[in-house]
């Protein structure tokens, strides 16, 4: 037992050997200072409590190898700041299970890339917002599945759809297509309109063809046929009718 303070000094290496266990009991604080290398060798487990903070400084590199399994538990907060840059790599799979709320903020680009194939689900609603441009690309197929309504709003600017192959618009219900403006349908080959026994066909050398179990045409002002040879012909009667009929007038 030393009563007072104790100092000592050791002007070489020192060496000390304990056979059996070891305790050292220090009623206050504790500074270590090692002005060269430390290595730690621990045979067995090693065990580490601290009732209050802990604050580690590393003023260079660090480097931290675990053979088996790693845990970490947080109870509390943890907030983690990379100064430069950071790098994960992991050969197995990862499992991220966030039981709260959580945010992903990105000042900076963001460049993704899968090897394999993705699966995405919400179980509830999802809003995605984009202030500039949004682009694109799927070099296979695409099918998309919506098991409500869908609606498409442009506010500004124009809508192109470029389709290198065949197209097909498919409703069990009614269509309507309202232009505010101008509507114009173009093809190269033929155009034709059928619903039932009717049917209106357009052709690219000119011909048009009227086809219907009984045709109707009315006209609210002046109705005009011209052409170079007009034919009108029946297999039952033929009825014309006028306030006044004029032949070659």
């Amino acid at each position: 037992n030393v009563a007072g303070n104790e100092t000592t000094t050791v002007e070489q290496d020192r060496t000390e050997t304990v056979n059996g266990n070891e305790t050292i009991t220090v009623a206050g604080n504790r500074t270590e200072t090692v002005s060269g290398d430390e290595t730690l060798s621990i045979s067995g487990n090693r065990s580490a409590t601290v009732s209050q903070n802990e604050t580690l400084q590393i003023t260079g590199s660090r480097t931290t190898t675990v053979d088996v399994d790693d845990t970490e538990t947080v109870t509390g907060n943890r907030t983690l700041n990379v100064g430069g840059n950071e790098t994960h790599q992991i050969t197995g799979t990862q499992d991220i299970t966030v039981d709260g709320a959580r945010t992903d903020t990105v000042n900076g680009d963001v460049t993704t890339t899968f090897t394999g194939a993705l699966e995405e689900t919400v179980a509830k609603s999802m809003a995605s917002h984009i202030v500039g441009t949004q682009s694109e690309t799927v070099d296979g197929a695409k099918s998309t599945t919506v098991g409500a309504g869908h609606q498409l709003v442009i506010n500004a600017g124009g809508q192109l759809i470029d389709v290198t192959g065949d197209q097909q618009l498919l409703a069990s219900g009614n269509t309507l297509i309202d232009s505010g403006a101008a509507l114009s349908v173009s093809a190269v080959s033929s155009i034709s309109l059928t619903c039932g026994s009717a049917s209106i066909t357009l052709e690219s050398n000119g011909n048009i063809t009227l086809k219907g179990v009984n045709i109707s045409s009315t006209a609210s002002g002046n109705h005009n046929v011209s052409g170079n040879v007009v034919t009108s012909s029946s297999a039952g009667d033929h009825t014309v009718l006028g306030a006044i009929l004029k032949l070659n007038p």
